[in-house]
């Protein structure tokens, strides 16, 4: 959402699927200058290749993004995260986006194939328990202020999510 695409037409080629979420520890805007770089590489495909798709998997402790566009010639591959020009076809700066993410402690990988697909995945190291407990305790304590005395009717058909979100909402201090 955040990303400013050229041609709207474009957005809807792209798909972000969230099957488990995470924290990590790591600047957000380097993180986002790395993913708005994979997506910026991947809508140059676009043009190559007008039925390209974008997707963008985050899977703890992983984000994927893979395009179904022209590809990168296997030859290529092992000097993907060099530096390289503009008028390559390897990409934009990915020398820049490999090393924001081992600062974060992770890696980040290509894998392509001619034709098919080129998929980018970034791995980021686990955060410990303590840490996740903190960040999500100083959250509730941000959040405190706006839910509290509220009152607020929670439905869905799912019990266990119900419950859930009950307990959270108590947390904060609303009634439900």
């Amino acid at each position: 959402d955040e990303y400013g695409y050229e041609n709207a037409n474009v957005r809807h080629n792209i798909h972000i699927e969230v099957k488990r979420d995470f924290i990590f520890k790591g600047d957000e805007t380097l993180y986002l200058a790395v993913v708005f770089n994979l997506i910026k590489n991947a809508l140059r495909s676009f043009n190559l290749k007008p039925s390209t798709t974008l997707t963008i998997t985050i899977d703890q402790p992983t984000i994927t993004v893979r395009d179904t566009g022209p590809g990168i010639a296997a030859y290529h591959l092992p000097s993907i995260f060099e530096t390289c020009d503009a008028k390559s076809d390897r990409g934009l700066e990915l020398a820049y986006c490999k090393r924001v993410i081992q600062a974060f402690g992770g890696d980040v990988t290509c894998s392509s194939t001619v034709g098919e697909f080129t998929e980018f995945v970034l791995r980021f190291p686990e955060v410990e328990q303590s840490t996740r407990v903190a960040y999500e305790q100083g959250i509730l304590d941000q959040m405190r202020f706006y839910f509290k005395d509220k009152r607020i009717l929670v439905v869905d058909d799912d019990e266990t999510l119900r419950i859930m979100t009950q307990s959270i909402l108590s947390k904060l201090g609303a009634h439900s």
